[in-house]
């Protein structure tokens, strides 16, 4: 099997014996483009997916990246690592939140939170510079963390 160019188009031809005359089977290749996560949304609680919403974010939102230094405040949980609280930046009257992406699939460097009374809201997962990641399948672990799970390293819960 090898790849050849047809009508302008790449294909992959595969040679197929018959008893009559030899015939070609010739399959289009996909051409290369950026890859697409694409999901069908399972009713299940333990096997669902959310595609991000930007309902919480302004459109073309951008974090501007901070090092942990600058928080304001600390907290350690035991799976998701640091949480820190984004000394400047806001989204609408909520202030932000952020962990370092520990797992990184689909190239996330960060995730930005809201909080709330009982924990912190996932917003979105970021790129190196900040860049929302759009439409990027996120799972049901690291959705909100729970606050009462966290170990409040610097300044007031």
């Amino acid at each position: 099997m090898t790849p050849i160019e047809e009508r302008g188009v790449s294909v992959l031809a595969t040679p197929i014996e018959t008893e009559a005359k030899p015939k070609t089977l010739i399959t289009p290749l996909p051409e290369r483009a950026k890859p697409q996560i694409l999901s069908t949304p399972i009713d299940s609680p333990q096997t669902s997916m959310v595609l991000m919403k930007s309902s919480d974010l302004p459109e073309g939102f951008k974090w501007n990246v901070k090092e942990p230094k600058e928080a304001t405040k600390v907290g350690e949980h035991g799976q998701f690592g640091k949480i820190y609280k984004d000394p400047t930046q806001m989204v609408g009257t909520k202030e932000v939140w952020w962990t370092k992406d520990r797992a990184g699939h689909g190239g996330s460097k960060y995730k930005l939170y809201k909080e709330t009374k009982e924990e912190f809201k996932w917003m979105a997962d970021l790129d190196e510079t900040g860049k929302v990641l759009v439409n990027k399948h996120k799972g049901p672990r690291g959705r909100d963390i729970d606050k009462s799970r966290i170990n409040w390293k610097g300044g007031e819960k």
